[in-house]
């Protein structure tokens, strides 16, 4: 999988988890929970390419 491709699928995720999530309640919905581990191997697999200490694709900080 390419860098842009998991920045796509990472994108796509985030605004799905934005959509689910309900600020009046602190219950982590069983989708959203998904989606964050979805990200997560996604971000295992990213080739990373640093800008500024953040990975232009997934996010990742270098530090991480």
């Amino acid at each position: 999988m390419t860098g842009q491709e998991i920045e796509r699928l990472i994108t796509f995720n985030n605004k799905k988890i934005e959509e689910l999530l309900d600020p009046s309640t602190f219950v982590l919905k069983p989708e959203v929970e998904q989606l964050i581990a979805e990200n997560k191997r996604l971000r295992e697999q990213c080739p990373h390419v640093f800008e500024h200490g953040v990975c232009i694709f997934c996010g990742t900080s270098r530090e991480e």
